[in-house]
Order: structure tokens, then sequence, then C-alpha cells
């Protein structure tokens, strides 16, 4: 056994115990990236769907104002 592993041997477990420390740490930190990413996600997606159906709302108010005005020239006594 060289010198260097009679000096890291008796260092080895506080090592392994940082590393996981750093671990802990970096692993809780991309999970709340992760998390705030998906609520601001949901976010784009609930206002979309929002923009969605006052989309289907406004076309279907045009469509029947369309109606309205087809049966009004092709009937004008109406």
């Amino acid at each position: 056994m060289s010198w260097q592993w009679v000096i890291l041997i008796p260092m080895l477990p506080d090592l392994i115990s940082q590393l996981r420390q750093v671990e802990t740490k970096l692993y809780g930190e991309i999970e709340k990236q992760i998390s705030v990413a998906r609520q601001k996600e949901e976010e784009v997606i609930y206002a979309s769907n929002t923009w969605v159906k006052q989309l289907a709302e406004i076309r279907k108010d045009f469509d029947l104002i369309i109606q309205y005005i087809t049966k009004a020239t092709a009937n004008p006594n109406t």
C-alpha cells in the first residue's frame, strides 16, 4: 500500500459524508428548479387553454352572426 492510501483511508468516511451532503443539496436544488419550471409550464398551459376557450367562444359568436346575416340577406322580409 502506498503512503497516499495511508493518509486517505482515515479521511474516507468524511469525504463520503461530504459527497452525500453535496449530492443532497444539488439534487434538492435541481428538484426545486424542476418544480418551478413545471409550475410555470402549467400556468402557460392553463393560460393557453383559457385563450383557446375564449377563441372558441368568439368563433361561435361570429358563426351565429354570419348565420344571421346569411338568413337576413337570403330572405329580406324576416
